[in-house]
């Protein structure tokens, strides 16, 4: 595993179902007694015409594109905390060796991230 890796893991496991679920539930919300605001967001997308609806999809995706860049920008220390002045550091560990993801000598994942 490296940090392009990585990335590629995110955006197939974190990303891409996010964005799918979100709109899987904004159709039709889960369970017996869904969330009185679900209830009503779904009623209003699928109000929708097919081009809003993707406009929704496109708006969701760049929401969820901006929070993932800065949670990784965070990961990669160019993003501080608020008054803490540590950093920190993934890693990625297999069999005893561990491999750091977010190296700042190396390319930042906030910037592999936004390759695409």
């Amino acid at each position: 595993m490296d940090s392009e890796t990585f990335i590629e893991i995110l955006k197939s496991t974190v990303e891409e179902p996010a964005i799918s679920g979100i709109l899987k539930i904004l159709e039709n919300p889960p369970g017996k007694k869904p969330k009185e605001s679900l209830v009503r967001l779904s009623e209003w997308f699928n109000k929708l015409s097919e081009y809003d609806k993707t406009m929704v999809k496109e708006v969701l995706g760049e929401g969820l594109k901006m929070n993932m860049f800065g949670l990784l920008a965070l990961l990669d220390g160019v993003r501080l905390f608020n008054n803490f002045d540590g950093k920190l550091e993934l890693y990625y560990v297999q069999d005893n060796i561990k491999l750091l993801l977010n190296d700042s000598n190396k390319e930042y994942l906030h910037d592999i991230y936004n390759q695409e």
